[in-house]
């Protein structure tokens, strides 16, 4: 079973959610509408952990009995988390810089503090513009989903975490192209979640890179940014690499061009095959 946190307070998206899910028991969700609430459900001693370091405990009178404090609720132990890029320049506490930087610092000690630092995080927001959605990037982040979030996309997302991150590879589409990452490459493969490059530059896994290509109307003012997500020695050519870019934060509008021309390409294939 899949423990799904999502940190939001828009109630449509919140609603798509619930949809997706609803009838699936392997999921379970909680939805919460702040970063504070969302810190007592996975580390509910945190806040009190913090006062207790920072307060000396004041002496007991001599033969009072302890006070009593009921047991705090068992962490919530979330294995997915989605979070509106609101959330992040809104601090926890006061004395934090709002930047998003030192939040994912503070986000990252509430995890550990409930046992899993490592919790894969995707960001929601309501920008497709690159530019705001890259400075929102930081540790743990898998995917932006950009709003109104696809249904189909959303259900990809959650199968392949709840299998492990063992599903099966999404059919790609052969392609010819040339792409842009601020260097020259050509496009291999392509599906609607991802894209497969031949580029003579390596790139660390887990890498965050724009994109360009004119195929799916593409352009500087139209980008999408892509996170490395394998990268392999081009077996054909010495010195180049093979590499697999999974899409974040695409605008609708992109992911159903993108559709529009696998379609076109799956039509053109068949009646290809129905000549030979």
């Amino acid at each position: 079973m899949l423990k799904i946190l999502v940190i939001d307070e828009d109630a449509i998206s919140n609603r798509k959610f619930e949809e997706i899910i609803k009838g699936k028991p392997q999921f379970t969700m909680t939805i919460v509408s702040s970063v504070e609430k969302a810190t007592e459900l996975i580390a509910p001693n945190f806040n009190n952990d913090k006062k207790t370091k920072a307060t000396p405990a004041a002496p007991s009178s001599a033969g009072a009995a302890p006070k009593q404090e009921a047991p705090p609720a068992p962490p919530l132990g979330p294995e997915l988390i989605f979070v509106d890029v609101s959330k992040i320049t809104k601090t926890i506490d006061s004395a934090l810089a709002n930047t998003p930087e030192q939040w994912y610092a503070n986000f990252r000690e509430i995890l550990k503090a409930g046992g899993n630092e490592n919790v894969p995080i995707i960001l929601l927001s309501l920008s497709s513009d690159p530019i705001f959605i890259r400075g929102y990037l930081g540790p743990g982040v898998q995917d932006v989903f950009v709003k109104p979030v696809l249904s189909t996309v959303l259900e990809a997302a959650l199968n392949y975490y709840s299998s492990g991150q063992k599903a099966q590879p999404r059919k790609m589409t052969p392609i010819k192209g040339v792409v842009e990452m601020y260097s020259q490459a050509v496009a291999k493969e392509i599906s609607e979640f991802e894209m497969k490059i031949a580029t003579s530059k390596e790139v660390i896994l887990g890498e965050f890179k724009p994109i360009y290509g004119d195929f799916f109307k593409w352009s500087p003012e139209r980008r999408v940014i892509a996170r490395c997500t394998e990268c392999t020695d081009d077996e054909e050519i010495k010195g180049s690499f093979i590499e697999t870019f999974t899409f974040v934060g695409v605008p609708p509008l992109i992911t159903k061009e993108i559709r529009v021309w696998l379609k076109s390409q799956y039509v053109a294939q068949k009646k290809s095959g129905e000549k030979e």
